[in-house]
């Protein structure tokens, strides 16, 4: 936006001109608005493209009224004439949330009128420059700025503040207030203070923040106590607010749909803000908008991720539990196995040879899909799965097969679901998890390395628990008992680094296992 408190204003491409415009078709000095007792008029400097009035080209001096339409090149500005009076109807959309760290310094604007500055609104802010002396400083915001336009939304917005504080070097305060959907109130969502003695209180304007959402336009009062648009309560005079500047933020792609506002203040007279200061303010907007437009649809969707996640985690674990009710000889095996299996792969992701498989998704998906080891029992005849007592070879050989049966179930499901990442895993464990580091295993006999890691991990945290679980037909071992055959499996029947984890863990397994006792 940029304010009409002179006489006669030029645009160009020139330093000197009171509007620069930085684009090839726009000449040194283009056009020029003048102010005349008869109202404002614009006329064409013998352009090389000319000007246009709401779509016309003109050749001479012409009177343009309220949101008249003034095109030079690929930018427009609308022009809103100082007379223009807007009305508050208390009617909008927003409301400041109740927040006990926030003054509100005046009363509602219902029934109450105000002026709105004359000036130029542009359509197309990014395609425009402010002064020369101020491009530097723009540059530098958009640049700091568009670095976080993919961050999340409590890292984007502290940013914003930061950069804004130094640029206004006469700013005290920053906020900013974002629209919250379900409430439908503004919030204080970020906040910075140059000096901590501001940090107990947020003094906002209602008069100013009405204006803004109202006009959907920067507002600039340079010394608020002599502002005739506003009436400033005590809290103001506390607070020693001087001067602000405030502007909204417009969605990128819905214009119309206001994200919310930020302000900046200064607390002392002599640190007034001015036009170029407003110029400036609003020039960043584009990207600030867009960084936050940005910042709200990835937390958005990292929290359709996690919900996904917790939905499928769920179905994981839901799935594993109803093959474990068949057999209630099991009590909380799965929820044992699977923080036996996550202690181990947090202690080998600390090895050089692992760091660049192990991350923590490796370390969630097994926590998540070790109880899926024994899926394939859900097709194993309950007079085998249910005998109480030791099974005899051939009852052993059908017992074995539950390997492959689940194997082979989720081999069709990721088949069908290419890319699931967790079907993948759950096939390694389901049909390797009875394998042996020495290849002496079921049922393909893979040995050392060709047993997928996810399936030598899930091997020695299932052993564990079935060594230190009383079952029907044999009594539970100690823990020292259980520990001294598995370091006698080490690069036999477990791999070495697995064990090596175990050791180094005993106190978890302990922990883990006190916390799910049968």
């Amino acid at each position: 936006m940029f304010p009409l408190q002179r006489e006669s204003m030029t645009i160009g491409r020139l330093p000197e001109c009171e509007i620069v415009l930085d684009h090839v078709g726009v000449s040194r000095e283009h056009a020029r608005i003048v102010k005349e007792p008869q109202g404002y008029f614009v006329e064409d400097l013998r352009s090389r493209n000319g000007t246009y009035l709401n779509g016309k080209r003109i050749d001479s001096r012409v009177c343009i009224a309220d949101n008249d339409v003034i095109s030079i090149c690929e930018v427009e500005f609308t022009f809103h004439d100082q007379t223009t009076t807007v009305r508050s109807t208390g009617d909008s959309p927003f409301q400041i949330i109740s927040d006990p760290r926030i003054v509100v310094d005046d009363s509602p604007m219902d029934e109450k009128t105000f002026r709105v500055t004359t000036c130029f609104d542009v359509t197309e802010q990014q395609k425009t420059h402010i002064k020369q002396a101020s491009v530097e400083l723009k540059l530098h915001a958009l640049i700091d700025i568009g670095r976080n336009l993919g961050f999340a939304l409590d890292q984007v917005l502290p940013r914003i503040l930061e950069n804004l504080l130094k640029i206004f070097q006469q700013a005290d305060c920053a906020y900013i207030l974002l629209h919250n959907k379900e409430t439908q109130r503004l919030e204080l969502c970020a906040h910075k203070h140059r000096n901590a003695l501001y940090e107990e209180t947020f003094r906002i304007s209602r008069s100013i923040l009405e204006m803004v959402l109202s006009t959907k336009q920067a507002v600039l009062t340079a010394d608020i106590r002599n502002d005739s648009r506003i009436v400033p309560s005590e809290s103001i005079m506390v607070g020693n607010i001087h001067s602000v500047m405030a502007m909204p933020i417009l969605g990128i792609k819905q214009k119309e749909n206001c994200l919310g506002v930020i302000q900046v203040d200064s607390r002392s007279s002599g640190k007034d803000f001015n036009d170029q200061d407003l110029d400036l303010f609003v020039s960043v907007a584009y990207q600030i908008a867009i960084a936050i437009e940005n910042a709200q649809h990835y937390d958005m969707m990292v929290q359709e991720k996690l919900l996904s996640l917790q939905t499928r985690d769920v179905a994981i674990f839901a799935l594993a539990k109803l093959v474990e009710s068949r057999d209630l000889d099991t009590g909380a095996h799965l929820e044992r196995v699977q923080h036996y299996c996550r202690a181990l792969v947090q202690e080998m992701a600390l090895l050089n040879k692992y760091r660049d498989i192990i991350d923590s998704e490796f370390i969630h998906l097994i926590f998540q899909t070790s109880p899926l080891h024994d899926i394939g029992k859900v097709g194993i005849p309950d007079a085998v799965l249910l005998k109480p007592g030791r099974l005899d070879a051939q009852e052993f050989e059908i017992m074995k097969s539950h390997t492959t049966i689940g194997a082979e179930t989720l081999r069709a499901a990721s088949a069908k679901f290419p890319g699931v990442s967790f079907l993948n895993m759950a096939l390694d464990i389901s049909e390797s998890h009875h394998e042996r580091y020495d290849g002496t295993g079921y049922p393909r006999r893979l040995k050392e390395e060709e047993i997928p890691l996810a399936g030598r991990i899930t091997a020695l945290a299932d052993v564990y628990d079935a060594l230190t679980c009383k079952r029907i037909y044999k009594e539970a071992m100690t823990h020292e008992a259980a520990k001294q055959i598995i370091l006698e499996g080490r690069g036999t029947h477990f791999d070495p680094d697995i064990v090596d984890a175990f050791v180094k863990q005993e106190e978890q397994f302990l922990s883990i296992r006190s916390k799910f006792f049968e």
